[in-house]
């Protein structure tokens, strides 16, 4: 039975983002190098870095990949997926031209299927080893009852992350880690920095998406 997927590639990011939808229903089952069909024969190898939780395609084999199908710079890809890790490429759409971005990307914004909270960088919200959060944030965290987050940041990386305080949303604080979360992705005093959630059949999970807006 053939599957679908997306994956985007946006300009300022050195790995693509895949549909987190795609990967649970397939926990397991894919391998590291994904072989994609060419037109004739052959494949191009794409290698994934075997996350479920922060699915990414790196840049190992993307630039002859781009180059031979004249990818767009910020591209969303739907892929047909046949198993046995075979991939082919089902149609590419050039995010430049208004198209919105798929809601599991860290910078999709879609009313109903996304949330996003920013909050302004102090000395005592980047040095200290937890993010005292604002109303609005904590508020959504106690609504769906979320007692940790996964951090998915713009490096590539993930982190584990308490929701402390967690019945108090005036006092919630995400910690201890938190100065070693921002060193790691770079904050300083004067970010706004974005935690953006994406709600699935009425349901949001504890990943998110963190990064500095420009």
């Amino acid at each position: 039975m053939v599957d679908h997927l997306s994956v985007v590639r946006i300009a300022n990011q050195n790995y693509a983002e895949v549909e987190t939808e795609f990967v649970r229903r397939h926990i397991g089952q894919l391998q590291e190098y994904w072989k994609i069909k060419k037109y004739d024969t052959g494949y191009h190898k794409l290698r994934f870095n075997n996350d479920y939780e922060n699915p990414l395609i790196l840049i190992q084999g993307w630039n002859k990949f781009r180059d031979f199908h004249e990818l767009p710079t910020n591209v969303e890809i739907e892929l047909a997926y046949y198993g046995d890790n075979v991939f082919e490429i089902f149609s590419i759409n050039d995010l430049d031209n208004g198209r919105h971005i798929s809601s599991f990307h860290s910078r999709s914004l879609h009313p109903g299927r996304t949330r996003v909270f920013n909050i302004p960088l102090t000395p005592t919200t980047v040095d200290l080893p937890y993010l005292k959060l604002n109303m609005e944030l904590a508020t959504f965290l106690q609504k769906w009852k979320i007692q940790d987050l996964i951090l998915c940041g713009d490096n590539g990386n993930k982190y584990n992350i308490a929701v402390l305080n967690n019945t108090n949303i005036e006092n919630m604080e995400l910690g201890y880690n938190w100065r070693d979360i921002s060193k790691a992705l770079t904050f300083k005093v004067g970010d706004t920095i974005r935690f953006k959630f994406e709600i699935s059949n009425q349901r949001v999970s504890s990943r998110c998406h963190v990064f500095k807006l420009a």
